[in-house]
């Protein structure tokens, strides 16, 4: 099993993307819990703080994560494996028809507000590793992860979301 600490250097890009072919199936049985989670720059009433130190950053920031996951594991119809045109490997996530729609409209919704400073948190295990802000609506159900790894490591990432 890869470390989680691994996590926390890979992952440094999240989009919207377009369908792939799916090396993995959900199976209901992830060894990986991965929420994606509404976070701000700005102090909200009842959201947890967290200090933000991802891989490359000059500096720690202070996050506010909601409690409430947008995104888990059971919203994730599959995942796959693929390389873009500059040779990085990247993690494709499918959702399934009703988590398209909300993540849709949450999108959507985040894009037109971007003067509330919200971002959407990407965490595995807890683990807060990227927190984009969304600058445009993503309404097709499918987001991909692109970081530092090798095809090995996106694969055993892939498959720790889905589960066996």
């Amino acid at each position: 099993m890869i470390r989680l600490s691994f996590y926390l250097l890979g992952f440094i890009f999240l989009a919207g993307c377009t369908p792939t072919d799916a090396d993995y199936q959900n199976s209901g049985s992830p060894s990986l819990q991965v929420e994606l989670r509404r976070a701000s720059s700005d102090a909200v009433e009842g959201w947890d703080t967290v200090v933000f130190d991802p891989s490359g950053a000059s500096v720690a920031e202070t996050l506010f994560i909601s409690p409430t996951a947008e995104i888990s594991n059971a919203d994730l119809r599959s995942a796959s494996v693929k390389q873009d045109a500059t040779g990085t490997w990247m993690v494709v996530l499918t959702l399934n028809q009703s988590a398209k729609l909300r993540f849709g409209e949450l999108s959507t919704k985040m894009a037109g507000e971007t003067a509330k400073r919200e971002r959407l948190a990407f965490m595995i295990d807890g683990q807060t590793l990227v927190a984009p802000f969304v600058t445009a609506p993503m309404t097709d159900g499918v987001i991909s992860m692109t970081g530092p790894f090798t095809e090995d490591e996106a694969r055993r990432i892939a498959k720790g979301m889905m589960g066996p």
